[in-house]
């Protein structure tokens, strides 16, 4: 990368940083629990003082897509209608929207989608079971703990002093966060997990209007600040050590 962005684009400086410690950054904070799910994975990323934990960091192969192909299924099983594989997952970013207890039944929920030729399917139930495989990988035919786990495990491998900070400041990122009832889920759970682990921490997860973005945005937050430039490497630094100048951000 350092070759390619001095060689190619002859930048005057350089500076690389992990998307979570971006995210972070977006939300005004530079220590802070990051639980960032897109399409394929979700991550936990405990960040201190601007610098990712990587003992810590916990991947989860449960995200976006896993949600869409439940929501399929359920979709699919005895419709009327066949819907494809896009249509699906335009219908989960519209109306999906999780519970915030897994017992809570939503058999009441209705929804309408028109398809392109005029035809419209009704929604119903379905839209809060699929994401439950977030939580509940199980319904999905996945043999894996729920994100809340995940999290659990990463504030483990943290030091014990830091564990409190970490529980009170989670921070949501990444588009598959977006659907209504994620944070208020996710703070559920790990207060049952907490509780049942004998624990006395208390939960807090900061949910971003924009954190579909947040990564971008924390990026060009930090360009903004002062000393931004002491944080690049420069061309003298790339001529002095060629692509081993990237260790410094390492």
């Amino acid at each position: 990368m350092a070759e390619l962005m001095f060689e190619s684009y002859q930048v005057p400086g350089l500076f690389i940083g992990t998307q979570s410690a971006m995210s972070l950054y977006s939300s005004g904070q530079t220590t802070g629990l990051v639980v960032d799910s897109g399409a394929n994975e979700s991550y936990v990323v405990p960040v201190y003082q601007g610098a990712p934990m990587t003992s810590a960091i916990q991947r989860l192969s449960v995200a976006g897509n896993d949600v869409t192909a439940r929501l399929y299924d359920l979709l699919n099983s005895n419709a009327t209608i066949k819907l494809d594989s896009r249509t699906v997952n335009e219908i989960k970013e519209r109306h999906c929207l999780i519970r915030k207890i897994a017992a809570t039944s939503c058999d009441s929920l209705t929804r309408e989608y028109t398809l392109p030729d005029g035809s419209r399917v009704q929604l119903g139930s379905e839209l809060c079971e699929a994401p439950e495989v977030l939580f509940r990988p199980v319904v999905g035919g996945i043999d894996l703990p729920g994100l809340h786990e995940f999290v659990y495990r990463s504030v483990k491998r943290t030091p014990d002093e830091l564990a409190n900070f970490f529980y009170t400041n989670i921070v949501l990122a990444g588009a598959n966060t977006l659907m209504a009832g994620f944070g208020d889920r996710l703070k559920h759970e790990m207060t049952v997990k907490l509780t049942n682990e004998r624990q006395s921490f208390n939960v807090g997860v900061m949910v971003p209007d924009d954190r579909r973005y947040s990564s971008w945005i924390g990026a060009s937050i930090l360009g903004l600040v002062s000393n931004f430039g002491a944080l690049c490497a420069t061309r003298h630094d790339y001529d002095e050590h060629g692509s081993n100048v990237v260790r410094k951000f390492s």
